[in-house]
């Protein structure tokens, strides 16, 4: 059987030994085990080596979790982490953190993470996959129509689903029938059987691709983290045999250097004008100066003007 690779961090190095000791004679579990009680030295492994699932303690996050959230964002949204579990105290507040409760015996704290990887098993993205971004730092129609063009050229010969998060886009909402993005948030938290269903309902078509289109309301973009987007927009492509979607982002994301790390490329279209040249050039500047030349590397600028 493959071990499935769990680490854990907690400041305790007495707390991580007990973790570690209990696996180790547990012969019949199917991880291997590694233990973190400083946080650079686990950013450092995580860069470069996959982990499975991560148990991340760390106790500012009882007293404000949208805070702990953010804090932690790094090890949340990375692609080398594929599942990110919050171990603390009880909870005192509403979370979009997968979490356990860190004080109560090593048992139930493994029975516990055991049955929540079986109900939240996502497959990873199949190889075949491809996701791409579309982010217009100047939105309007020149460049509403270039993502569309975009759209249908990924989509000769691939079946595409595009996502529109303009609120108000101008695709034709009649086109989606009675289901929404809205709903398939609400079924991927609550029964994601649901979804292949609810998606053959919702579904536009346009110019050789499937499209859906935002909700309204931003609280519903609200409800999904950034690791839970990858494992929508992965449960999308699954469900509807899609072999790419195209995420036309807008402001939609709370982090959208993470969406953009999802995206095997992020096509910037630009109208021509002087002021539209310079938010790309500031876009540019400001992932570099975060570190992430990642994602600069991922940007394709599409000057329309030629």
């Amino acid at each position: 059987m493959k071990k499935i690779v769990l680490a854990v961090f907690d400041c305790s190095r007495e707390y991580i030994d007990k973790f570690s000791d209990y696996i180790k004679r547990k012969k019949n579990l199917p991880f291997e085990i590694l233990g973190f009680s400083n946080r650079e030295a686990l950013w450092n492994y995580v860069e470069s080596n996959k982990i499975h699932v991560l148990l991340f303690s760390q106790e500012e996050l009882v007293d404000d979790e949208k805070s702990g959230e953010e804090t932690c964002e790094q090890f949340i949204s990375h692609s080398n982490v594929g599942k990110f579990i919050y171990l603390g105290k009880q909870r005192k507040s509403k979370s979009t953190l997968r979490y356990i409760n860190k004080y109560q015996s090593m048992e139930t704290i493994i029975k516990e993470l055991l049955e929540l990887m079986e109900v939240d098993d996502t497959e990873e993205l199949p190889q075949s996959f491809k996701m791409m971004g579309i982010y217009s730092v100047v939105p309007g129609e020149e460049t509403f129509q270039a993502s569309l063009s975009l759209a249908s050229n990924l989509a000769m010969g691939s079946s595409i689903l595009y996502l529109s998060f303009d609120r108000f886009s101008i695709l034709d909402p009649e086109q989606t029938g009675n289901s929404s993005i809205s709903d398939l948030i609400y079924f991927f938290k609550t029964n994601p059987k649901q979804i292949k269903e609810e998606l053959n309902k919702a579904v536009g078509h346009y110019r050789g691709f499937d499209y859906l289109t935002a909700p309204l309301e931003q609280s519903d973009m609200e409800e999904l983290t950034s690791t839970e987007w990858k494992e929508f927009f992965s449960r999308l492509a699954a469900e509807g045999n899609y072999e790419g979607i195209v995420v036309d982002m807008y402001e939609a994301f709370k982090n959208l250097e993470e969406i953009f790390h999802c995206c095997e490329k992020v096509y910037v279209p630009i109208a021509g004008n002087e002021y539209a040249l310079k938010k790309a050039r500031m876009l540019k500047a400001y992932l570099s100066e975060r570190g992430r030349q990642d994602l600069v590397e991922k940007l394709v600028m599409m000057n329309l003007d030629g």
